[in-house]
């Protein structure tokens, strides 16, 4: 039997309007950008990409409070084991 996506898993339990939906994606994509900005981090070995990867998580995670704040506006509910807090929890 094949896996849903995400997508699929999510909006086929709970009725999302289409505004909210964009929400949650973005929020996906900010989750996996800090992902990305840690992951560089610990495998960076020059100074500059070091200051880089410290400069990329800041902005995932100003971009993930600012979405976290949009969707608690918009009363978006999120399943805690998908989205909780700054740490994702699968």
């Amino acid at each position: 039997m094949k896996d849903k996506s995400f997508e699929e898993n999510m909006f086929s339990r709970i009725k999302y309007t289409e505004e909210q939906k964009v929400i949650i994606r973005a929020l996906e994509i900010a989750i996996k950008e800090l992902e990305y900005a840690r992951e560089l981090f610990e495998t960076a070995d020059n100074p500059n990409l070091i200051d880089y990867a410290i400069y990329r998580e800041a902005a995932a995670n100003a971009k993930y409070a600012y979405l976290l704040n949009q969707a608690k506006s918009k009363n978006i509910r999120i399943n805690s084991y998908i989205i909780q807090g700054n740490d994702r929890v699968v």
